[in-house]
């Protein structure tokens, strides 16, 4: 249990395990600690873990000596995972099976996975695709001009903002009349940009708006620009994100 109790990987992270029967598992080290929390991992003899990418690059580097054994299934999420971060937790973890999980705070929690499969572990650069849906989960590509096609039917190289369907959303209603990426009950505008794949798949592009992720957490630089232009002499304001802050 890594996450804040206010944070919407709270409902995966503390209440699933119950609910199943299994053991929900609290650090006895800082969660900013990588070396403590690594350690902490292969004491406990954690079996399930979910991480972000970030935090799992930070856990592998501090990897005790024989790493951890006794983990046999960890899901990664939260921001796009780098086929690097699968090549050293493929090394720490080698009886664990590896999950690329998709999903938005508004959808919530993954509405798709992809299971990285053993032959490919061994890959160099880039990112992991996207997988397929879940059960009860349509995955669209929406093109410019408004249309619509099902992940699952597109054809190889097409791309397109990623929407999600499914009867699983929230109803939305905004006071001020806006749905934001709710662009009608049961759909979801990600904003996130994808090209289809031969396989189903989905390639991660990038955003179709200046929304930025670090370390899994969103960062919205019109927010940090407003707050610079109410400041006294400040005329003009752009925020861009860097590789270092990534």
């Amino acid at each position: 249990m890594l996450s804040g109790l206010g944070h919407d990987p709270l409902l995966r992270d503390l209440l699933a395990p119950l609910w199943v029967g299994g053991t929900a598992c609290f650090p006895d080290a800082d969660p900013r600690e990588a070396r403590k929390v690594a350690s902490w991992l292969a004491r406990a003899r954690v079996t399930v873990a979910h991480l972000t990418p970030g935090l799992g690059d930070a856990l592998a580097e501090s990897a005790p000596e024989g790493g951890w054994p006794a983990l046999r299934l960890a899901g990664f999420g939260g921001e796009a995972l780098g086929w690097h971060t699968v090549d050293a937790w493929s090394r720490t973890a080698p009886a664990a099976r590896l999950l690329n999980l998709y999903g938005a705070t508004e959808t919530p929690q993954a509405v798709a996975v992809l299971t990285i499969p053993q032959h490919e572990l061994s890959r160099d650069g880039g990112t992991v695709p996207l997988g397929t849906g879940i059960d009860g989960v349509r995955l669209l590509l929406r093109g410019a001009d408004g249309s619509e096609t099902p992940a699952a039917s597109a054809a190889a190289g097409q791309q397109g903002e990623l929407v999600v369907r499914t009867s699983r959303l929230a109803r939305y209603a905004d006071p001020a009349g806006g749905l934001g990426g709710f662009a009608a009950e049961g759909c979801y505008r990600t904003g996130d940009l994808v090209r289809a794949r031969p396989d189903g798949t989905l390639d991660y592009l990038g955003r179709a708006d200046d929304q930025l992720k670090i370390r899994g957490h969103r960062v919205e630089p019109a927010e940090i620009e407003a707050a610079l232009l109410a400041c006294p002499g400040v005329v003009a304001a752009a925020v861009l994100g860097t590789a270092g802050a990534a």
